[in-house]
């Protein structure tokens, strides 16, 4: 994988063939879960994808999907200010799990407005 040179981060789509041995054994379990909808598993499996290979797409869309799917039904707290700020500082330490939180907080907003 490529990294940007100014700031260290991946710069390339990542696709399931690239992914090692490991993180593409996580994705097929992955793909099980979804199949059986633990929502929870999947989304947990995903989120530590998504940590080691922040450039893997497929794994973002399955992960908002699995958000999606366990947030139906539950009204999400009103505390997004708090939430943004914490955010933040995830940002300045941990950019790759920042995306992930900032993914998931997106999910959530866009589960409040519907």
């Amino acid at each position: 994988m490529a990294t940007d040179e100014n700031n260290g981060q991946a710069s390339e789509v990542v696709s399931e063939q690239e992914l090692d041995k490991k993180l593409r054994d996580l994705y097929l379990r992955g793909v099980s879960a979804m199949e059986l909808r633990n929502w929870g598993y999947v989304i947990s499996l995903y989120q530590a994808i998504l940590k080691q290979e922040p450039g893997f797409l497929d794994g973002r869309r399955q992960l908002r999907l699995a958000a999606v799917k366990q947030q139906a039904g539950k009204k999400p707290f009103g505390t997004e200010s708090v939430k943004a700020m914490a955010l933040q500082r995830e940002a300045k330490k941990n950019p790759a799990e920042a995306m992930v939180a900032v993914l998931m907080a997106l999910i959530r907003r866009k589960q409040a407005v519907q």
